[in-house]
Formats: structure tokens, C-alpha cells, sequence
């Protein structure tokens, strides 16, 4: 194989491997929130809300993790 083919090929390895982890991020973050819809709803008020803000903070690393991902 030519340098241009092999270039294509892990070209197309990156990308796929973005692809791969911004659908793994974008499923943690829906599940953190379901996780903290159900915890507000099963859980007492004040409990809740040391849940929510540990919940915030995995979802702000995913955030933070996706922009990056899409950055390169």
C-alpha cells in the first residue's frame, strides 16, 4: 500500500473512533439523567440534592469530554 492509502485508512480509523465515543457520550448523558429523574423522584428533598449535583458534575465531565472529541 501507498503512504496515501495507509493516511485514508487511519483517517477513517479516527473518525470512526470519534464517532464511537461521541454515541457513548451522548448515551452516558441520557443515562445520568434518567438516573436523576429517578432519584429526585423516589429519593427525600434534601438527599436529592447532594444526588443531582454528583449527577451534574459526571454530566459536565461528559460535556466537557464531547467538545473536546470534537475539537480534534
Amino acid at each position: 500500500m501507498t503512504d496515501t492509502h495507509n493516511a485514508d485508512i487511519e483517517a477513517t480509523f479516527r473518525e470512526a473512533e470519534a464517532t464511537g465515543l461521541r454515541l457513548a457520550i451522548k448515551g452516558r448523558f441520557v443515562t445520568l439523567l434518567l438516573v436523576a429523574v429517578w432519584m429526585a423522584a423516589t429519593r427525600s428533598s434534601p438527599v436529592v440534592a447532594g444526588y443531582l449535583s454528583g449527577l451534574s458534575v459526571l454530566a459536565l465531565l461528559g460535556v466537557v469530554h464531547y467538545y473536546i472529541i470534537g475539537s480534534r
